[in-house]
């Protein structure tokens, strides 16, 4: 797979027409997009419950660390029996079912969707904004890069900690903190046009934007059952990158045909005015789009009522096809559901089923936790 993205690499550079290098970089985007559910599926099975939010603060950062070397040189439903042979139609169904996947999976695509949209005009803003050179706003941009990468270390492995001092919703709280104090530290750094104000606060911004995503992805693997992680991410990864696709579109689109104005819309680059007022545009495209955060740090704390119980029915499904289970002290109560061979557990009903029965069910937080 390696191999394959090299060679996308490659044919993308070597690329002498638009048509070659769009080829190149679909392509590409195929082998990329492959790397989420291998990368998932291999976390889950590497590494205990309990650090996963560390790990996949490890994952992203590199991820980050990379596109940054780029900018310089250029459910609640217990299965009865293993997924694991089960068709895609129904694994699919099963995923979407889980209602703190679906909360976490648009939280999450949200993020990333705002990301990149800042990220595609980020130096034509930050040019015409800020009345600053192309070469200074691409360093900028390195340096508010560092923040996000600190934001994804420092947010898995807070999560960790959080967990193992016995806060088992610390993987939702945790991300739906950062999501919405992000408009409050993202709306001055926009409305500003002094780089000395706006530059700490956007590297705060990209500390709370990286600092979500460890523990949602941690959080994912702990309500699904293991035989799902691998499709479980496939189907978040497809949404997320049709947000992602759709994102610079979309921002691109309101900021010359909304905000922008007759001027901005004839692509008239020589005027003087130009520049400013596409940065005028950008302006109140990315305030008008702090929304989405908002939307996705509400997303997130209503995922706080639901996770509990999912992590203890994913737990449940591991006992009841025989896999390796975390504590066997601990048996949910369950009813039969629907035709698909699962249980829903009722843990939003009984105390018993709460976060310190669900603390049983991780091996890790027992031995944090040995009284």
């Amino acid at each position: 797979m390696s191999r394959l993205g090299g060679a996308g690499s490659l044919s993308a550079g070597a690329a002498t027409s638009y048509w070659w290098l769009l080829a190149a970089r679909v392509a590409l985007g195929v082998v990329t997009a492959t790397a989420g559910p291998a990368v998932a599926s291999l976390t889950g099975d590497y590494f205990p419950a309990a650090d996963r939010a560390r790990i996949y603060g490890l994952i992203t950062g590199g991820d980050l660390a990379g596109s940054g070397l780029g900018y310089l040189v250029s459910g609640d439903l217990v299965l009865r029996e293993d997924p694991a042979g089960r068709p895609l139609w129904w694994a699919v169904r099963y995923v979407l079912r889980v209602r703190t996947n679906v909360v976490i999976i648009i939280a999450s695509a949200l993020g990333y969707f705002y990301f990149a949209g800042l990220r595609s005009f980020a130096i034509i803003f930050a040019t015409g904004h800020y009345g600053i050179s192309k070469p200074t706003a691409t360093f900028l941009i390195l340096v508010i890069g560092g923040g996000a990468l600190v934001g994804v270390f420092v947010g898995g492995r807070g999560a960790d900690r959080l967990l193992h001092r016995g806060h088992l919703r610390a993987r939702v709280i945790l991300p739906a903190a950062s999501l919405l104090a992000l408009p409050c530290v993202l709306a001055p750094a926009i409305a500003t046009r002094s780089v000395a104000v706006a530059l700490p606060l956007l590297i705060a911004g990209a500390f709370l934007l990286g600092a979500p995503n460890p523990a949602l992805d941690a959080a994912r693997l702990d309500i699904m059952p293991s035989g799902l992680w691998g499709r479980a991410e496939a189907v978040r990864t497809l949404l997320r990158s049709g947000g992602e696709a759709a994102a610079p579109l979309l921002f691109g689109y309101v900021s010359q045909y909304v905000f922008g104005g007759p001027n901005s819309a004839s692509g008239d680059d020589g005027s003087s005015g130009a520049p400013a007022g596409n940065a005028a545009g950008l302006e109140y495209t990315f305030l008008l789009f702090l929304g989405a955060l908002l939307i996705a740090g509400l997303l997130a704390l209503a995922g706080l009522r639901t996770y509990p119980r999912d992590v203890a029915t994913a737990a449940a499904s591991a006992e009841a096809i025989g896999a390796e289970s975390q504590a066997m002290n601990f048996a949910p109560t369950t009813r039969q559901h629907g035709r698909l061979g699962f249980h829903r557990c009722r843990t939003e009903k009984e105390p018993a089923h709460d976060c310190r029965g669900i603390a049983r069910r991780f091996d890790v937080v027992r031995r944090a936790r040995p009284g």
